[in-house]
Parts: structure tokens; C-alpha cells; sequence
């Protein structure tokens, strides 16, 4: 049982340093999206915002309008 649960633990734990393996690399994309938006001319300060914008569903949208 207690080899079981240290299996269990070890799969987790296998997963969990893929997942933030995974992270780290979609934060450096966004990093150099960022850097290319700001290299097109665009202001990547505001780029948060227009995302999290286009997030909400139309009805908030256009409350917020």
C-alpha cells in the first residue's frame, strides 16, 4: 500500500514538473509575441487588456461599452 501511495506521489509530481516545464515555455512565446507586437509598432502595454476583453463573452462586451 504505502509502495502504492509513493508510485501515486511520483506520477504527480512527474506531471506537475512537466506542466510547469510546459509554462515556462509558453511564457517565453509570449514574451517574444509581446516583443514582436512592440516591434510592428503596437503597444504591448495595452495588449493585456484587448485580451482580456475579447475573453468576456459579447453581452459583458457591451455592458462594458
Amino acid at each position: 500500500m504505502a509502495l502504492d501511495n509513493a508510485n501515486e506521489l511520483k506520477q504527480f509530481i512527474t506531471q506537475i514538473e512537466a506542466a510547469n516545464a510546459e509554462l515556462e515555455t509558453i511564457q517565453t512565446d509570449k514574451g517574444e509575441l509581446f516583443k514582436a507586437a512592440k516591434g510592428a509598432g503596437f503597444d504591448p502595454a495595452i495588449i493585456p487588456g484587448v485580451v482580456a476583453g475579447r475573453r468576456k463573452n459579447p453581452t459583458e462586451r457591451a455592458v462594458q461599452d
